[in-house]
């Protein structure tokens, strides 16, 4: 599991290396920065472009971060949400906590409950980050947010886990639509505690077992 995606992970930053530009377009980039403005960041991605992709907009790197977008060319609300939403994901430190929950899926790669934990919470970081790009929006503004998602998910190709691009199965994305068009009050860090007690619960077990083990 581990080899799997690390070799994955590497040959993926190599096709971007290959395949990005730096973005050049003056309006999309002071556009950038206002809108990274609002998070008061020491530090923003980089910003590329990868014209030749069908890819949606995400975020990817630990060491130095980039923002990937698909083209130069978006309608002015539709690039406010797109950059606000991924800048978010980069604001809440979703990359790291993603590579968190790739490490507990590769030591726990033999537990089923891990395996939905890790499926359920990727849901949940996608959640939390709508919440929170969508804090005091209108309905018309939700409305309008969802159908920019639509079209990137639409025409996008498989990343890495271990970037902010999300691609969910049907349910997990009527789930996220409904959240996004409703705003219920979710407490998504509920399943990432129900994770984290998981975690510890195996542990635990795994330590009695090898010192059962070891027992004359």
């Amino acid at each position: 599991y581990t080899i799997y995606h690390i070799i994955c992970y590497a040959r993926f930053c190599k096709k971007l290396a290959a395949n990005t530009v730096p973005c050049t377009n003056k309006q999309l980039i002071n556009t950038y920065k206002q809108t990274a403005a609002e998070y008061n960041l020491r530090r923003i991605p980089d910003l590329k472009i990868q014209p030749h992709s069908k890819t949606a907009p995400f975020i990817i790197g630990f060491i130095h971060p980039r923002l990937i977008l698909p083209k130069e060319c978006y309608a002015q609300e539709d690039l406010y949400f797109i950059l606000k939403h991924e800048l978010t994901h980069y604001a809440q430190k979703d990359l790291w906590y993603k590579l968190f929950l790739t490490i507990a899926n590769a030591i726990h790669w033999f537990n089923p409950l891990v395996w939905l934990m890790h499926s359920i919470a990727d849901s949940d970081v996608e959640m939390a980050c709508d919440e929170k790009v969508l804090k005091g929006m209108s309905y018309d503004r939700r409305k309008s947010y969802s159908e920019v998602i639509l079209s990137c998910i639409s025409a996008c190709a498989p990343h890495s886990v271990l970037s902010t691009s999300y691609i969910g199965r049907v349910r997990q994305l009527k789930d996220r639509f409904a959240n996004i068009l409703t705003c219920p009050q979710k407490k998504t860090a509920s399943f990432s505690l129900l994770g984290a007690a998981l975690l510890i619960f195996f542990n635990s077990s795994l330590i009695h077992f090898t010192q059962a083990a070891n027992l004359p």
